[in-house]
């Protein structure tokens, strides 16, 4: 039986914060190795959009790991906006 009383909708709004805060939290780890790698690099990611991308694929042996877990907080936000919809 699906329930009825909201429950949906609490449980996608949890997702929604799940899926922005795995995806920060990665965002800042890659953020970190660019800083580790030169400051130039650091405040590239930080303030040039889409400069974090290119970091990622050029370093890709470094942040893999960190982009694709990065990337499962996508689809961990859509899933819990789709249920908070209602």
């Amino acid at each position: 039986m699906i329930p009825v009383d909201g429950s949906m909708e609490i449980l996608g709004i949890i997702l929604v914060f799940a899926g922005a805060s795995i995806g920060a939290l990665f965002a800042i780890i890659i953020l970190g190795r660019a800083f580790q790698q030169s400051f130039a690099w650091g405040f590239g990611c930080l303030l040039v959009p889409f400069m974090l991308f290119v970091f990622v694929m050029m370093n890709w042996e470094e942040t893999r790991r960190p982009f694709l877990l990065f990337l499962l907080a996508i689809p961990i936000s859509v899933v819990g906006a789709i249920l908070a919809r209602g």
